[in-house]
């Protein structure tokens, strides 16, 4: 059985696909997700509604990846503090 961990952080405000695809470079971009495999470390997926949901990454990985895109665009996502959710899902 494999299992997979799914960490979300989701900010305040909308963030438009355009300014996240700036700053993952090689992401697949749609004009509803992000999706950039980080290094073998996990996959982050990114949504204009405002959320980041990571696959696989380790909380180091997470925090890295959710600090840059936070400090790199600009306001309002740096406004608040943003909400962690986790989950867990195993395949048979």
């Amino acid at each position: 059985m494999t299992s997979h961990a799914f960490n979300a952080i989701a900010f305040v405000d909308n963030v438009p696909m355009r300014e996240l695809e700036a700053l993952f470079p090689g992401a697949r971009v749609s004009p509803h997700e992000l999706v950039v495999a980080l290094d073998g470390q996990g996959t982050l997926f990114a949504f204009p509604f405002g959320a980041l949901v990571f696959l696989d990454t380790s909380a180091e990985r997470r925090e890295a990846e959710t600090i840059a895109a936070a400090c790199r665009t600009a306001p309002p996502y740096t406004r608040g503090r943003p909400r962690e959710f986790r989950g867990r899902r195993a395949r048979r």
